[in-house]
């Protein structure tokens, strides 16, 4: 079988970072596009309680700024800035770039996930002599023109592309 990587680069600040993560590699799949999967999760992960919120803040202060900086939350000219919307907005922007800082990570353990139930199906023999660690290399090379702009089903195809040649060329190994 395959191994995930786990190198996931977050730090705990809110301590459901991994939770976030988990989700991008979990949750998601089919024709799902992966920008709108990290905008979702984000989302989904924001607090609902106001005072999780308040509590949440000096921890991801340069998240809120961030937030703040790219218009995520804007207040109105002469309005009072609505506190609970800003700190809303720094969950999005902190989880967003949590994901996006790990997108090569999320992607490969995808695959990975992806990979290793197709292995599940074929019978044992013919996982005999297989190279796992060459083909960990040549996914996380196949997987280097994936970005948010593709779909889950852009990740599988790659997967179900190199099953297919691994195990068509271990067959025909055996015919020789």
């Amino acid at each position: 079988m395959l191994e995930n990587t786990n190198n996931y680069e977050h730090y705990n600040t809110l301590g459901d970072e991994q939770d976030v993560l988990d989700s991008f590699v979990n949750d998601y799949d089919g024709s799902t596009y992966i920008g709108d999967a990290i905008m979702e999760i984000a989302d989904r992960f924001i607090p609902i309680y106001n005072n999780e919120l308040w509590e949440n803040a000096p921890k991801i202060q340069d998240s809120i700024e961030e937030a703040i900086a790219q218009g995520i939350c804007e207040t109105p000219q002469g309005e009072q800035p609505d506190l609970i919307k800003i700190f809303s907005a720094g969950h999005y922007q902190y989880y967003t770039q949590i994901l996006y800082d790990n997108e090569r990570e999320l992607y490969y353990n995808y695959a990975v996930n992806v990979f290793n139930k197709k292995l599940e199906e074929l019978e044992e023999s013919k996982k005999e002599g297989i190279e796992f660690a060459s083909i960990e290399q040549e996914l996380d090379s196949r997987l280097s023109d994936i970005d948010n702009n593709n779909t889950y089903d852009d990740i599988e195809e790659i997967v179900n592309d190199l099953f297919e040649e691994t195990f068509n060329e271990e067959e025909e190994g055996e015919e020789d």
